[in-house]
């Protein structure tokens, strides 16, 4: 008797937590679904604003146009390589393109990073200048 009054508790148990854990990840793939779309919609606007066409990304990424729409259109999830490969083409950091939050420190940084040593010594050099009192 015991055993039976236990076990419909267990399940009741069991259910719960299960359904609970179905909430969990419902509420993760609804917030990534939100944040794939927000990135398609920046990727978009950051390209067209730049001026280039889903063709030229996809020559100079190596990405297909294909994937790029798809991205753009929130019907595709993308690789971070891929997001860093477009984030260098436009010229924006990947943190404005998943946060949508504009850093300028950021924004520095990853042009920054991205120059030649002797590009790195000369613009140090101009921005000596523009710092000067």
């Amino acid at each position: 008797m015991k055993t039976g009054s236990i076990l419909p508790i267990f399940h009741v148990a069991y259910t719960v937590a299960f359904l609970k854990k179905a909430i969990i990840i419902g509420l993760e793939v609804k917030t990534m679904n939100k944040l794939n779309e927000k990135i398609g919609y920046r990727i978009r606007n950051m390209r067209e604003d730049r001026k280039y066409s889903r063709e030229e990304i996809s020559i100079l990424t190596g990405i297909s146009e294909k994937f790029l729409y798809s991205v753009e259109e929130k019907q595709s999830d993308m690789r971070i390589s891929n997001l860093f490969k477009i984030c260098n083409v436009i010229n924006i950091s990947p943190g404005y393109i998943i946060s949508g939050a504009y850093d300028e420190t950021e924004q520095f940084s990853f042009l920054f990073n991205r120059l030649a040593s002797s590009q790195k010594t000369q613009a140090l050099e101009i921005l000596n200048i523009l710092y000067e009192p």
